[in-house]
């Protein structure tokens, strides 16, 4: 089972799980590749960068895989980790709107940034989101469903 389901309760629905996506990589990989190139031009200081490099690697790669947005039937999960984990869960209730961004790139890995607004105003961003239309979609078609289930209940 995921990390990211062992701490929901066992009488809730997971709709879709998704995660940040691998992209969120790239960057320090071509950083990496790049000063391990100049290490016999430039020496110390290519080197420096290289460590640099590598750390940032592993700290991402960490934060990748321990990475989980969860849209339950009542609620959103998520977990993040970037030196401490942290776990949140918000009342789709809360949740009002929510819009996609997708860079060139993204829009063929599929990647984005999604950012969600909460009642009050509040937003909640997250960047390198794996599969961020669908993720979108299907937190409209839960948030729907709940207002529906409130409206006729009340």
């Amino acid at each position: 089972m995921d990390r990211g389901m062992d701490d929901l309760n066992t009488d809730e629905r997971i709709v879709f799980h998704t995660k940040e996506h691998w992209a969120i990589l790239i960057g320090p990989f071509l950083l990496l590749i790049a000063s391990g190139l100049l290490i016999p031009a430039k020496g110390l200081y290519a080197l420096a960068l290289f460590c640099f490099a590598a750390l940032l690697i592993l700290l991402l790669f960490v934060r990748y895989q321990r990475s989980a947005l969860i849209i339950t039937d009542r609620s959103l999960f998520i977990r993040t980790w970037f030196l401490r984990q942290s776990e949140r869960r918000i009342p789709l209730t809360s949740l009002v709107n929510g819009s996609v961004q997708m860079p060139a790139l993204g829009k063929l890995l599929d990647f984005g940034k999604v950012r969600i607004i909460r009642t009050g105003g509040r937003n909640i961003l997250f960047r390198f989101l794996a599969s961020p239309m669908l993720f979108l979609e299907h937190l409209h078609e839960e948030v729907t469903r709940v207002r529906n289930g409130e409206e006729q209940a009340g």
